[in-house]
């Protein structure tokens, strides 16, 4: 599902847009960091915070 969503370009809409200050380029990011940690089993109550960021 990763390597699928690393194959979608990103919405050209989306790119430089600003929400309530989110970035969407790096909520995009920050998501997908997320998700890799949470798949190589980096997660834990420890880390929880540091994989994202």
């Amino acid at each position: 599902m990763m390597a699928e969503h690393m194959g979608r370009p990103f919405p050209p809409g989306f790119r430089g847009l600003d929400i309530e200050g989110w970035d969407m380029v790096m909520l995009d990011a920050d998501a997908y960091a997320y998700a890799a940690c949470v798949h190589e089993g980096l997660l834990t109550e420890r880390t929880r915070y540091a994989c994202a960021g």
